[in-house]
């Protein structure tokens, strides 16, 4: 099944990003949000009682509150990118 353009938001720096909704080989369907520099996976549904109008949901809601980050609506980034330790910030188990 092709990728299905489910909503799309413009970021403060004047970028386009396409949520989009597609099932992967294993029959999960996978929301992504695409820019033209990139592709970020927001979230995967392995329920095998998931459907199309629930990733649909998610990717609307998904693009709605990265609508209202990038106005300034929302103080936190619905999905922050991870956090990469350097070399000597290494986290370490107590």
């Amino acid at each position: 099944m092709p990728d299905t353009v489910t909503a799309r938001y413009r970021a403060r720096d004047g970028s386009e990003h396409l949520v989009s909704v597609r099932r992967t080989r294993e029959g999960r369907w996978r929301i992504s949000d695409i820019t033209d520099r990139e592709t970020r996976i927001v979230e995967e549904l392995a329920g095998i009682d998931d459907r199309l109008a629930q990733a649909e949901a998610l990717a609307r809601d998904y693009a709605s509150e990265q609508a209202a980050y990038h106005r300034g609506d929302r103080l936190e980034d619905p999905l922050p990118r991870p956090h990469r330790y350097d070399a000597d910030d290494t986290p370490c188990a107590a």
